[in-house]
Formats: structure tokens, sequence, C-alpha cells
């Protein structure tokens, strides 16, 4: 008996201090795990604050300081350099073209290679030489001594190598190493490049006595993140304006539209009280309170634009930091109730302090072009555009399609007919973008390849058009003959005055989604218009319910309606064959986009009935969404905006720290 209690005691105490030592085993392991979680949580800041270098710095208001800046001076090629640095690569072998044949601009894609130990330092020089330092995350700056852009250069050196970065705080008691890996980089032209890069690889590792826990990440679709640095497209919206007003300095209202695409100003949007419009699109505005002489917006002392988020409603300016209205929610809530905004890509929308874009400073591209393979158009003339099915003279196609949009059979030659006083010239592009003149009865080759361009210079004010383009007129049945061939793309520049003297409709229309022909290939037919010094008008001339398949830009004008408040037709008349009774001309029916410097008139509407036009005509916009960020078409040498732009997707469905982790053996 004595000698079993003896061996009891001593399983007794066996137990106990194996329950003792089983207790300090999970503490200490509790404890090796907390440490870790810490590590992941240091790491994951500076991931956020790596990001914020390229999304810019939220302010406690909601406004976005951006970090890095590109100056006017920087040069496509320096651009192009750093691209292929990025990538690990050089010379035109690093590109692979993604675009289809035939479409401008012509795109890119560089597949990065793998960082090396060796990789030269200059790897990641894009990332920060523009960074102003003074806007840099504290934490990041502070945590890694970042001073210089030269240090920062060298953080993205390291946090880019194969071994990354490693963080041991003094005195405690976990290892993190992030490492990034660059992924590509996509280029449209020579003036957009975008970056990519995600986390290669992420590691916390806990430590308490003996215990170790260790944490691992993995990257997921949704961490890599991109950065675009780009002279900015005006065509990616179906409308923009530089002075949101018209050039007497009235706000044109926001009342019942509806726009299915991009909508951008450099100025303040206005809503008219009880505005139902609808943006099914990005809306954007840069909030300019102060223009310069020549339409860019006014700066501070400290070289700062001039710019305030804010918005007219009903007259009133609505603005952060008055009013009560201390962050960007509550300025987006004091727009009307009924005027809806869509979200896109799970980015919120209206973005209320975008970026000011200027407006072209010139039309020298589009001259250099014209005389480098184009053609160049006498002033004062008629310019006009035919498809055709035949190359000895313009035959229209017979037979159109409205469920494939489409005329058949395919033209096979675009015509350009281009009238002086008593001299008529004709030209003819061919699919192959061969251009011959007409010389007698026969063809003699002008351009091979035809770039696409058409500019006129050394304008006459007196004239109502620099000059004038037209179409081929209408069908017996009322339809527009197209004036586009289905491969023709063109871009119609003067130095002045525009004017449209009829239908411009594409043989081989774009469709949208709800369109039964949404499955049918891109359409390659595109035009644009573009005057430099003066406007954009439709003319008089021009029949009821005009179709236009164009993006339209005045660079320091407006794109208008000629007389827009007098220009009627009749609907009755009395017995001796006087009008008594008018009406406005129906609509303007528009496949492309506006881009102007100041918001053109194009009818007058009715007080009791706002949508009857009284004079002029309405407007029925549709966003060409080919010229949209999932395509990025645009017609040949179209104007881009002087100053270059930064965009990052600026979300947190896109982060970084969207990665994917694990517990795992030491």
């Amino acid at each position: 008996m004595t000698v079993l209690i003896a061996v009891l005691l001593v399983v007794s105490s066996q137990l106990t201090i194996t329950g003792m030592r089983s207790a300090a085993d999970r503490r200490t392991t509790l404890q090796a795990q907390y440490a870790a979680e810490s590590g992941l949580a240091i790491a994951k800041v500076r991931l956020r604050d790596t990001q914020a270098i390229l999304n810019g710095v939220t302010n406690p208001d909601g406004t976005i300081s951006p970090v890095l800046e590109i100056p006017k001076s920087t040069k496509a090629a320096d651009l192009l350099s750093m691209a292929e640095g990025y990538c690990g690569k050089t010379g035109s072998a690093a590109w692979t073209q993604t675009s289809a044949a035939g479409t401008y601009p012509v795109k890119y894609e560089c597949s990065a290679a793998a960082p090396a130990a060796g990789d030269n330092p200059n790897r990641y020089k894009v990332l920060a030489v523009f960074a102003r330092m003074d806007r840099m995350p504290p934490g990041l700056a502070k945590g890694r001594n970042l001073k210089t852009n030269t240090d920062l250069q060298t953080y993205f050196s390291q946090a880019f190598s194969p071994t990354g970065i490693t963080t041991t705080p003094t005195g405690g008691n976990y290892e993190v190493t992030y490492r990034l890996v660059p992924t590509r980089v996509e280029r449209t032209g020579n003036t957009n490049f975008k970056f990519y890069m995600q986390v290669q690889g992420l590691q916390s590792t806990g430590t308490q006595g003996v215990s170790t826990r260790v944490l691992n990440a993995r990257s997921t679709q949704q961490s890599e993140i991109w950065f675009q640095i780009a002279l900015p497209s005006f065509v990616d919206r179906v409308l923009f304006t530089n002075h949101h007003t018209t050039t007497t300095g009235t706000r044109p209202n926001f009342t019942n539209q509806v726009f299915d695409g991009p909508v951008h100003t450099n100025d303040r949007f206005t809503f008219a009280a009880g505005a139902t419009a609808q943006f099914k699109s990005k809306v954007t505005s840069a909030g300019c309170t102060a223009y310069n002489n020549d339409g860019t917006c006014a700066t501070n002392t400290d070289g700062s634009l001039k710019t305030k988020p804010g918005l007219y409603v009903g007259g009133t300016l609505n603005q952060l930091g008055s009013g009560g209205i201390t962050n960007l929610t509550g300025l987006t809530s004091s727009v009307p109730g009924g005027v809806t905004f869509a979200p896109v890509n799970g980015v919120v929308t209206p973005d209320w302090q975008s970026e000011f874009q200027p407006m072209p400073e010139n039309a020298e591209d589009q001259a250099a072009a014209a005389n480098a393979g184009g053609l160049n158009i006498p002033t004062g003339a008629t310019v006009t555009l035919a498809a055709s099915t035949s190359g000895s003279s313009v035959v229209p196609p017979t037979s159109y399609s409205a469920a494939d949009k489409k005329w058949s059979p395919a033209p096979t030659y675009q015509f350009i007919t281009v009238k002086n006083g008593a001299t008529t010239t004709v030209y003819r592009v061919d699919a192959a973008g061969k251009m011959d003149v007409q010389s007698g009865s026969g063809w003699t080759t002008y351009r091979n390849p035809f770039n696409g361009v058409l500019y006129s210079n050394d304008g006459d004010a007196s004239k109502t058009g620099n000059i004038t383009i037209s179409g081929p007129g209408r069908t017996t049945t009322g339809q527009p003959l197209p004036a586009i061939a289905g491969f023709s793309q063109l871009t119609i520049a003067s130095e002045d005055n525009v004017g449209i003297a009829s239908d411009l409709t594409y043989s081989d229309v774009p469709c949208k989604a709800p369109d039964s022909c949404a499955s049918k290939d891109t359409p390659k037919n595109l035009l644009g218009i573009y005057s430099q010094s003066g406007n954009v008008s439709i003319l008089k001339s021009a029949p009821d319910d005009v179709n236009i398949h164009s993006v339209l830009m005045a660079g320091e004008g407006e794109v208008n309606v000629q007389n827009h408040d007098s220009n009627t037709v009749c609907t009755s008349y009395d017995w001796y064959g006087r009008c008594t009774a008018t009406t406005g001309r129906g609509k303007v029916n528009l496949i492309g986009g506006l881009i102007e410097n100041y918001y053109g008139a194009f009818g007058t509407f009715s007080t009791k009935d706002p949508s009857t036009t009284t004079s002029g005509y309405g407007r029925n916009f549709s966003f060409d969404e080919r010229m949209g960020e999932g395509v990025g078409m645009s017609p040949p040498y179209f104007p881009l905006s002087p100053k270059w732009k930064i965009e990052s997707p600026n979300s947190a469905s896109v982060a970084l720290t969207n990665l994917t982790w694990q517990q795992s053996a030491r």
C-alpha cells in the first residue's frame, strides 16, 4: 500500500510538471504567433506606403496629394528608356506588338526579366526620379530614412532585389522580409507607358524562447498594381470641357441628359436644381478656379495650380471647406438627389479633384504628319468624304443592315475630293493605305502609305469655316450614305475654323453591349476633326437630325451650331406661303465625343418643356467605346495633352496588400 501511494505521488508530480511545461509551451507559441502577426502588420503598412508613392497620399479631408509629378520638359524618349530599364531589356527586341494590324495607335508589351543581384541601379529609376520627397508617406520615409530621390531609388532597388528588404526591430522578436517584382510594361505609341508590379514574397517569422511561428504570403490577381505615365488622350471621353462655360461666361446646366461615356471638365460642373442627369461612366473635374489667358490654370505663389474641389447647383457654388462641406463625401452629397453616378471598376465616381489636363498648344504634330505622309488642304476648300465600292469613281454601297450596323458590299476605296474654287482634286485610298490622285482619266500614286492626316492652315476669318467637310449625302429614303470606309482612319485638322455641312458616318458602325451586333469584330474606321484656334461648327446647310460619327475637338474655341438661336425649320405656312410656325432642326446624333475649350451652344429650348428644341439642334450623344480604356483606339495623330499625367488604380480592390496567407513551418 505504501509503495502504491509513492508511485501515485511520482506519477502525479510528473503530470503536473508536464502540464506546466505544456502551458509554458503554449504560452511561448502564442507569443511567437503574436510576434509573427506583428511583423505581418508592419509589412502591410510598408506595402501600403510604397503604393501611396504611386497613388498619392490621402489627406484628412479626403483629398489626395500626388507624390509623383512629371515635369513638362520630360521627353518621350527618356520614358521609353526608363520603361526598357524597368523591364530589364533594351531596344526594339524588348517589345512585342499586341494591337491588331492597322489599328492606331500601336500597342506593345514588354515582359519584365526576373530581378538579379547584378541589376543596374537605375533599373527602377522611373519610380523615384519624379517623386516629391516632401510628400512621401511619413512612416516609410522615417522607417527607411528616405531623404532624397537617390535614397528612394535605393529603397526600390532593394525591394525588387532577389533578397528583398528584411526588417528586424531593435528589441523585437520578429523578422519580416518582403520582395517586389516587376511584371511587365504596356506601351501605347511612344507617349503612354503602364508599369506593373506585385509582391513576389512576404515572410514574417516570430520567435519566443524555443517557439517559432512563420507566416507566408502569396500574391493574387488583385495584388498586381500598376501606374501609368502618359500624355493623355482626349478621345476617351464623350464630353471634355476646359472651361465649363460658354464664351460669354454662361454656365450650361446638366439637367436630364444621359452620358454613356466618361465626362471631364478642368473647371467645375453645373447642375440644375432638381437635375436628373445620368452618368454611366467616370465623372471627373479638376476644379480650376482661375485661368490664364492661354486657357491654362493659374498658379499660386508656390507653383501649385489654383484648384479647389467644387460644383454649382442652381447657380450656387458648393466647394470643399465652405458651407459646412468638410470632405469630398459631403461635396458629392450636395449634388441634386435625382442625379445618378455609376461606380467604375470599383472606383468611386465622381472625382472632384482630378488632374488638370491642358488643351493642345498648337497643331504642329498634325502639320508635320500631313507634310510627311498626309495631305495639305488649301484654305477655304470643301473636303468631301465618301466610301466607295469602286476605284474608278464614287459608287456607294447599296444595302445597310440595321441589325449589323454595317453597309454592304463592303467599301474598297476611301474617296477624298478637295474642291477649292474652280479646282477640284480627287484622291482615293485603298485598304492597303496607298493614296492615288486622279490625273486625267487615270490615277497616279500620291502617298504610299497615306497616314490618314489632312491639314489646313492660312485661314481666312471671313469664311464660315477655314475648311468645310461634307459627306456623300443620303439615300432616297433618308439613310445617310457612308463617308468613311470600313478600313479608313482619318484626322482632319485646321489651324482655324472647320465647318460640317452634312452627315459624316461610318460604313461599319461600332456596337454597344445591348446591340444585337455587339459580338462582331471591332470596326477599324475612325474620324477625328480638330480646330486648333477656331471653332468646329455644324453649318446651316447640314440636314435635320444630322448624323456625325467622329471625335470633334476645338482647342481654343468651341464645338457649336451655326446660328444656333435662329436656325429653324418651318412647320406651318399661311395662304401666302409665309412661315407661321417653326421648330428646331432635330438632334445631332453623335457617335464619338466632344472636346472643347468652351462649352458651345447647339440650340435653344422651350422653357415649358426643356426636351423640345425651338432652334438649332438637341444633343443625342453616344460614346464610341473603341476609344475607351479597354481598346484605346484613336484617329491618327489626334492631339494629346501637352502635360504628362500619372494614373493608378487608387482602389482597395487593387492593392499590394491583397495577398493570401498561410501558416508555415520554420
